[in-house]
Parts: structure tokens; sequence; C-alpha cells
């Protein structure tokens, strides 16, 4: 029996520019993969056990650093639609839509446009320190 591990490729796109996430079977998953311990498992164990014995633990910090970039990333794409006038209705609350309704009022009442860009600031900052944390208390190389 032959596991493969298949390779992960993220792209995306932002307005400043273009950001790519690149995973491959290079990185990490080859190393797990020619492990003394995974070898000798390939041989007599299930493709199943050898995913949840040896790869996904090894592969979880990846996952969750990608995973949390990737909702802070959506969070603040929804913001800028709705800023721009391409997200939600206009009578639907979000940050984006709040920051459009303050661009009247930039210089005679600046809390209006500061209150939800701050907000949305520190949802993106909390969202990332939970993704570090968790990557930090789950991963097994920095266990040890």
């Amino acid at each position: 029996m032959r596991i493969t591990v298949v390779n992960i490729t993220a792209m995306e796109s932002t307005l400043a520019g273009k950001q790519s996430v690149l995973f491959s079977e290079t990185s990490a998953e080859a190393a797990v993969r020619n492990r003394s311990s995974c070898r000798a498992h390939r041989r007599s164990a299930r493709a199943a056990r050898i995913i949840w014995r040896h790869l996904l633990p090894n592969t979880i910090a990846a996952i969750i650093v990608t995973t949390t970039l990737k909702v802070a990333f959506n969070m603040l794409n929804e913001a800028a639609l709705d800023f721009l006038g391409f997200g939600v209705s206009p009578d639907t609350p979000s940050w984006g839509n709040m920051l459009t309704k303050a661009s009247n009022h930039y210089t005679d009442q600046p809390l209006l446009a500061i209150a939800p860009g701050l907000t949305l600031t520190l949802a993106i900052l909390s969202i990332n320190f939970i993704g570090d944390g968790l990557r930090d208390a789950l991963d097994l190389h920095l266990r040890q």
C-alpha cells in the first residue's frame, strides 16, 4: 500500500498586491512522511491510522495558522467590499457599511470612522493571536 500526500496550494489576491500561501509536499509533509517510524508503519498499517497517528499531529500547526489567517483575511475583504459598495446591502450592519456611512463625517465626527476601523483591526489581531496561541499549544515540536 502506498500513501501519497497531495500538494496543497492556496493562492489569494489582496487589494494591495498578491499574497500567496503555499504548502507543498517538500515541507512538513515530506519530513513527516520520510521518518523511519512512518516508513515502518507504511508497510503494515492502514492509511487512516498513519494519517491520524503521524501526519495530522505534525501538520496541525500549519493547518491552524492557515485557517486563522484566512478567517482574518476574509473579514478584511468583506469590510473592504462593503466600504466600496459591493458587499451586503446598505441596511445590513457591518464594519464596512459603518465606515461608508461615516465617510461624510471624517472631519466633524471622526469617532464614527475610528470606532469600526479600530474594532475591525482588534478583531483581526485577536484572531491571529488566537491562532498563534493554538499553534503554540498544539505543536508537537515546540513541546520538546
